[in-house]
């Protein structure tokens, strides 16, 4: 069917809705490259809070274990009766309890950072890939803007995005021909693409009015 004034999108507004997609996705991959870096600066954030915890942990101990020492010297220079005995006993019990406090400390350190490295090394991983994918698909951007050129140069077509149908018209300027088409969505895309492929050529091989 041969009708002029359908109620169709031209190029230039779905090239400016292309154009718009694009613009989007810039800024939303701003937007998400500012979340990573922040992400980022937590992630430092929580490791220096918790080495200050882990050394401020560290010196305790170790302030402890000095102080044990200091008073066994003291203790063993001034008496060696049995109470003193007894208590230098004690003292060794704590110093040893401390020191097994001290090197859990140190081994839950070594543990902690080696694995907030792995995550922020996962996280780096993760940005490039990210980042190297919004490289690709702003290539992808005027690409595809070409494409949809070359597509609608050839065949003409210009789609109704409005209609729950796969519709639209072919337009041919140099024949001031407007052809309308409607297809079932329904149809499987075998018999779609034929069945466009065949509006298109009969628009194409129309006798000029």
């Amino acid at each position: 069917m041969v009708m002029e004034g359908a109620p169709v999108m031209s190029w230039e507004e779905a090239k400016a809705m292309c154009e718009g997609v694009g613009d989007v996705f810039a800024k939303n991959a701003a937007k998400d490259r500012d979340r990573l870096l922040k992400l980022r600066d937590t992630f430092g954030s929580i490791r220096g809070t918790f080495a200050q915890r882990q050394a401020a942990a560290r010196r305790t101990v170790e302030e402890a274990l000095a102080e044990i020492l200091r008073i066994e010297q003291h203790e063993q220079g001034r008496d060696n009766s049995a109470e003193m005995a007894r208590r230098l006993d004690e003292l060794a019990q704590s110093k040893a309890q401390l020191e097994a406090q001290l090197t859990g400390l140190q081994q839950n350190q070594v543990a902690t950072e080696t694995h907030i490295e792995e995550l922020i090394l996962q996280y780096e991983q993760a940005q490039r890939r990210y980042m190297d994918e919004c490289a690709a698909r702003e290539k992808d951007v005027p690409r595809l803007r070409q494409n949809m050129a070359v597509y609608a140069s050839i065949t003409g077509i210009k789609w109704d995005f409005s209609s729950d149908r796969i519709a639209g018209c072919i337009h041919i300027p140099e024949r001031k021909l407007l052809s309308n088409f409607d297809l079932s969505p329904t149809q499987s895309p075998y018999e779609t693409a034929n069945a466009l492929w065949t509006i298109i050529e009969t628009a194409h091989e129309a006798p000029q009015k």
